[in-house]
């Protein structure tokens, strides 16, 4: 069965005989370093838990992951993705998450913080992961000389296809969902659906009235992944119940408010 990426990390990890876990996506290759640079991040930073690395196009020519932006509305985007590798310099710094395809994981605080997402499937349960481990008071630090070539989202292909935009539409709000403090969450969760409807109804000829009306596929999948959030609830309120007793730090400062950009 394909379980995704989240529920089948979740069966491995307990399995794992280990105090550290890798995750590595099966379109990765990893220099010969990888592992050794990892571990030199952990020693240097008593807090962390997760170390990211830094991730590169297959050839080595391009960014794929140096740290991300995470916005209010739980969707993230990686910092300076595509641009050229040559020339530049990164250094160690605190995340909110690393990037799944290549991180390497505590493996108890893993399973203290309830592993990944199981409803997410796929997409964003990284940043969901980090998130809650950064309420936690758990750190992720960025290892820029762990570096990991990365054949550009080879399972799912480079395109905005409707089942992706679904999948990145639901998790997101379900992570807003869980991680924000009582005292904004409500307007924070209610601003964040409203983007989502306003994204799909965008796509529509029922945004334009000179068209003759009908729905795109992106707008059903931005209606299906508020539909779906609503039937996740009971389950997502127990997990935001879990998330919240766990919780020792505020990271709002931490979050790019960006609502002009997520409504293009």
């Amino acid at each position: 069965a394909n379980l995704g990426f989240a529920r089948g990390y979740d069966a491995a990890v307990p399995q794992v005989d280990a105090g550290w876990v890798a995750f590595l996506n099966s379109d990765t290759r990893a220099r010969p370093d990888w592992l050794t640079e990892l571990h030199g991040t952990v020693a240097a930073h008593p807090a962390c838990r997760a170390a990211a690395s830094r991730i590169e196009s297959w050839d080595g020519a391009c960014v794929d992951f140096v740290g991300a932006d995470t916005f209010f509305t739980g969707h993230a985007w990686q910092r300076a993705l595509g641009e050229p590798v040559e020339g530049r310099r990164w250094m160690e710094e605190k995340l909110l998450f690393g990037c799944a395809a290549a991180l390497l994981v505590h493996r108890r605080t893993f399973l203290e913080r309830g592993g990944f997402d199981p409803d997410y499937f796929a997409f964003f349960e990284d940043v969901d992961l980090g998130w809650r481990m950064a309420l936690a008071g758990q750190e992720t630090w960025l290892s820029p000389g762990a570096v990991t070539h990365h054949k550009l989202h080879g399972s799912f292909g480079k395109g905005p296809d409707t089942r992706k935009r679904y999948l990145c539409e639901r998790n997101a709000l379900a992570t807003v969902f869980k991680n924000y403090a009582e005292e904004r969450a409500g307007v924070l969760y209610l601003a964040a659906s409203a983007l989502t409807f306003l994204r799909g109804w965008s796509t529509s000829a029922l945004s334009r009235p000179e068209d003759r009306p009908y729905l795109t596929a992106d707008a059903v999948a931005h209606l299906l992944a508020l539909a779906d959030v609503s039937r996740l609830e009971p389950a997502l309120r127990e997990r935001r119940t879990a998330v919240q007793a766990a919780r020792r730090e505020s990271i709002i400062t931490r979050l790019c408010v960006r609502a002009a950009v997520l409504c293009s």
